[in-house]
């Protein structure tokens, strides 16, 4: 029963400050700035939580993983974070060089949210390594520094909400600082476990599409054009520096669809993936 409480404890209490670090920003907007600048927050916050979403499936799938593992625990989370980085920085900076192609969507007073939503979006990586560390912490038992870990980004987030509000009309910095405050923690972790976080190769995978965004952006590249550069480009650089290997695609096509189905997908299109 303790073990049992010491784990749940360590999950769930990390788990409520991330609601309240999330929803205490909507509320501190609300009442700071009114209605329409918190509308034009949630939406480009909802917005940002469906591309994390996609490399937090594959995430979510590692803590019975490696709770189970004998060994090469370590390898298999960075082998996952890194299918997540490689799944989704190219979608968050997407987002990130165009956020009006989404916003504009929802309709014209949305596209205001455009400088929030860029913001949001440049933390998805950040936010993605920072959860896979916390499934390898977890599946070791320590349990008091997953709670650490949980306080330190989300509270300097909470700290920052009210002051931020007044001063720049938006929360989202405050979010963004938490997300890379907590990464900068996530780090420290790393290195206190001997788990070697590849930031070169995580470098690698972020600097690409990056260095893409401000070059689409001086060069006055439509969204269209822009944004099928910047999905194109970084996959097909992964793949060609050996940062995705042929057994890295094959595991995330199982993870995304039924394995039959893949299979029989990767009949009619191998040629184009070789």
């Amino acid at each position: 029963m303790r073990d049992v409480l010491k784990a749940g404890i360590a999950s769930w209490l990390p788990t409520m400050i991330a609601v309240l670090g999330q929803q205490l920003g909507v509320l501190a907007l609300l009442g700071i700035k009114g209605a329409s600048e918190t509308g034009l927050y949630y939406v480009s916050f909802a917005i940002m939580g469906v591309v994390t979403g996609l490399g937090g499936n594959v995430l979510g799938l590692m803590i019975p993983v490696l709770s189970g593992m004998e060994d090469g625990r370590k390898r298999a989370c960075w082998r996952a974070i890194k299918i997540s980085l490689v799944l989704v920085t190219p979608l968050a900076f997407t987002l990130a060089a165009y956020p009006e192609m989404p916003l504009g969507l929802l309709g014209k007073e949305y596209v205001n949210a455009a400088p929030m939503l860029m913001l949001l979006a440049l933390t998805i990586p950040a936010t993605l390594i920072g959860a896979g560390v916390t499934s390898l912490v977890y599946a070791y038992g320590m349990y008091m520094t997953i709670l650490i870990l949980g306080l330190v980004g989300n509270l300097s987030r909470i700290v920052t909400y009210i002051p931020l509000s007044y001063l720049m009309g938006d929360v989202a910095l405050s979010y963004a600082l938490g997300a890379y405050i907590a990464l900068a923690a996530t780090a420290l972790v790393c290195r206190r476990i001997g788990f070697n976080l590849d930031f070169k190769e995580a470098l690698l995978i972020t600097a690409f599409p990056l260095c893409l965004v401000p070059t689409l952006h001086l060069l006055g590249v439509s969204w269209l054009v822009g944004a099928s550069l910047l999905l194109l480009l970084p996959y097909t650089s992964y793949l060609k520096m050996e940062i995705l290997s042929r057994g890295d695609l094959r595991e995330l096509a199982y993870a995304l669809a039924p394995r039959q189905t893949v299979n029989e997908i990767y009949k009619h299109l191998r040629l184009i993936i070789k």
